[in-house]
């Protein structure tokens, strides 16, 4: 019977999530232990699978690779819906997204082959219309990231890496370029040479003028994907798969064929998943095979 850890912080939406992901592996017949951060930070996990949520577990994370554990990082879905009540708790996604041993499943999403079923659903269910690749557009809309990603990924403060990169935008660009920081992250501020995106500017607005989003990690070029905007991923966002890696190509940045591009959303669709779907098993059932560790 294979074996696995969760490890929690005092946080109720973590705990509610958890157990419906334990609740889930036991109708498959497996065993989940529960763990505070606290525990886990200070002892090593018997178990060889770890669950955990977020980029605040960076050193927590380091550690448990470093053991030669499997770690399943579970982080906000890509479709940022909010319930009301889950369980009791207020104001939570809806949809989790769940990627092994890193924090979006990037790798995955650009070699998987999953059939449409679930994104036609989803697709449905929300009304999301995949738009045409756009032909024009003023600007260039660079989405940064926080301070607990920058971290997690080794990167440079948020603020002193959005400068490297707009000096950089700047050098390949005569468009104007466009700074939105992470709308939650609080020590956000303007950069010089960049116009600023405001926290309470919708990422719908943000991109209705660009004509290329710029992105380390930000799950905001999903929007800017569906939308019709092209990427230049310059990290691990869930967009690399089927965009540019290089500031040199912003003028004629990558356009993935549509064939190209349902399937990167196909594939999208088979990592994120509401509590109700784990408490039945189902995302345990798309990731199993992926784990390092045999039962």
């Amino acid at each position: 019977m294979r074996l696995l850890a969760f490890v929690v912080s005092d946080k109720e939406r973590e705990s509610t999530l958890a157990r419906a992901f334990q609740r889930g592996l036991k109708r498959h017949g497996f065993k989940m232990s529960l763990y505070s951060t606290e525990h886990a930070a200070r002892t090593t996990l018997k178990e060889p699978c770890v669950g955990m949520i977020g980029v605040k577990s960076a050193a927590l994370f380091r550690k448990c690779r470093a053991e030669g554990k499997t770690i399943i990082d579970f982080d906000k879905g890509y479709l940022r819906h909010r319930m009301n009540n889950i369980g009791g708790v207020k104001n939570v996604w809806e949809y989790w997204r769940i990627s092994i041993n890193s924090h979006h499943p990037t790798d995955w999403i650009g070699t998987a082959n999953c059939t449409s079923d679930r994104w036609d659903m989803l697709s449905s269910q929300y009304g999301i219309e995949v738009q045409p690749w756009r032909e024009s557009g003023d600007n260039i809309l660079y989405c940064g990231s926080s301070a607990k990603y920058h971290a997690f990924c080794d990167l440079p403060h948020p603020t002193e890496y959005a400068k490297e990169v707009v000096a950089e935008i700047k050098k390949h660009t005569r468009r104007r370029v466009v700074y939105r920081p992470k709308p939650s992250w609080r020590d956000a501020e303007p950069i010089l040479g960049a116009d600023y995106s405001y926290e309470n500017e919708r990422i719908g607005d943000a991109l209705r003028y660009s004509w290329c989003m710029v992105t380390n990690g930000s799950n905001a070029c999903y929007e800017a994907i569906v939308n019709g905007v092209p990427c230049i991923v310059l990290g691990e966002a869930i967009g690399r798969p089927i965009s540019s890696t290089k500031l040199s190509a912003l003028d004629k940045p990558k356009l993935a064929s549509d064939a190209e591009r349902l399937q990167w959303l196909h594939n999208l669709s088979w990592c994120q998943f509401t509590e109700k779907e784990m408490a039945k098993g189902l995302p345990w059932e798309v990731i199993k095979d992926r784990l390092d560790h045999g039962d």
